[in-house]
């Protein structure tokens, strides 16, 4: 596949998230970004679900996935940090196919569910795990910090953490889901804008 091809797929993953994100918002009545679980728009029964799950959730993670595979000879990341992408992007992208319940409940869930709820953690700590390496590795080798990965990892743990610490009857945790998301999704895009990610993926 062509390099430049490929770059242009990474890209797309991120933007068909949001973009389904938002259409599939706008098609469930009262739905709040703010305080409601992006799951929740992938949920069973949840209107238009298949638009969320198969035209933003899958191409996201395949996206990581494509990008693990793509980088591997390059020395952008390492070898431990391109695994690490290809299998919180599987993680990402099975979730695609076990969705959570009805408006994502808590109570009496289903087989289904716990799986969902299990791959979104797995792969929302492993996103940070990769920041977390790369930190270190670009540090070791350059002896200094990478400020945007710097800041992608600070803000990442500061939402998770809100993500967590209110728990699910937040009145934000939509909030703080998005703020972790999108802290990891810029972080992501500036990885395959950058120069070396240029020089090798374009």
């Amino acid at each position: 596949m062509n390099k430049r091809t490929i770059r242009k797929l990474l890209i797309g993953g991120v933007v068909l998230f949001w973009i389904a994100c938002i259409l599939t918002a706008f098609l469930h009545p009262n739905y709040s970004h703010l305080s409601q679980y992006i799951s929740e728009l992938g949920a069973k029964n949840a209107p238009s679900n298949w638009l969320m799950n198969y035209f933003g959730i899958l191409p996201m993670g395949l996206a990581l996935v494509l990008f693990g595979i793509a980088s591997w000879e390059n020395e952008l990341v390492n070898k431990t940090t391109n695994v690490l992408f290809v299998i919180s992007g599987l993680l990402f992208a099975l979730l695609a196919f076990f969705n959570c319940d009805v408006g994502c409940s808590f109570q009496y869930l289903s087989t289904e569910a716990i799986i969902h709820n299990q791959l979104a953690m797995f792969a929302f700590l492993l996103f940070l795990m990769i920041e977390l390496i790369h930190l270190i590795r670009t540090y070791v080798k350059a002896s200094k910090l990478e400020i945007p990965t710097l800041i992608a990892f600070v803000f990442g743990v500061i939402s998770l953490y809100y993500l967590i610490s209110e728990g699910i009857y937040s009145d934000y945790k939509g909030l703080y889901q998005r703020m972790y998301l999108l802290s990891f999704h810029f972080w992501f895009l500036y990885l395959i804008s950058s120069h070396k990610s240029h020089a090798s993926l374009n």
